[in-house]
């Protein structure tokens, strides 16, 4: 027999009642307290996570923050010590080509010998006061030599002495200073050649 609805509870249809009184046996109101409860803390819990994330992601900016400065500082330190240390070194020029005039040694080699023009050379040409850049007793290679002072653009002229020495004259003077000055410029035109040129005195 179905239970009667009591009258405080204003339910006059019984079949209402009855699936009042089957919800209630279902689910008591303790057990759906309980679960509002729970589902209260779970919410208040999830909260709090959010709320303590927060914070603690704010401290980790917060922490980092002095930490760039501070690198951001020595790198800026470092970048103006380079500065200065590059303002500081001497900027290295090349040197410019100057061409020096070369004045005659003081120390010219002189020697006096009696000297006669070779067979078949101009024995006008042989002044006072010779250049020589060769001395050969092979005629061979006295020749040779001439022939390469020729095609320089050069009228050299060989001598020899008393002792059979061939001589290879590049250029003669009747001045001793004109013939400093020439083989002084013979030297700067040919060297690493012909630097022990000499100057060689005829005498009669």
């Amino acid at each position: 027999m179905a239970p009667t609805p009591p009258a405080s509870v204003g339910i006059t249809d019984h079949r209402h009642w009855e699936v009042v009184v089957f919800a209630q046996k279902l689910l008591p109101l303790p057990r759906r307290k309980q679960r509002i409860n729970k589902f209260k803390q779970d919410t208040d819990m999830k909260k709090a996570l959010i709320l303590l994330s927060s914070v603690l992601v704010l401290l980790s900016v917060s922490a980092c923050g002095p930490k760039q400065s501070a690198y951001r500082q020595v790198y800026e330190k470092a970048k103006q010590r380079e500065v200065a240390a590059q303002q500081k070194e001497p900027v290295m020029t090349p040197p410019a080509n100057v061409v020096v005039a070369r004045e005659p040694a003081a120390d010219i080699q002189l020697r006096r010998e009696r000297l006669e023009a070779v067979k078949g050379e101009d024995a006008n040409m042989l002044k006072t006061y010779n250049v020589v850049v060769g001395s050969f007793q092979n005629h061979t290679n006295a020749y040779s030599l001439k022939e390469r002072l020729q095609a320089q653009g050069y009228n050299p002229v060989l001598g020899q002495n008393e002792a059979g020495m061939l001589r290879v004259i590049i250029t003669s003077f009747d001045n001793r200073r004109e013939a400093e000055a020439s083989r002084e410029q013979v030297k700067g035109r040919f060297a690493p050649d012909f630097q022990d040129a000499w100057i060689l005195e005829k005498i009669r």
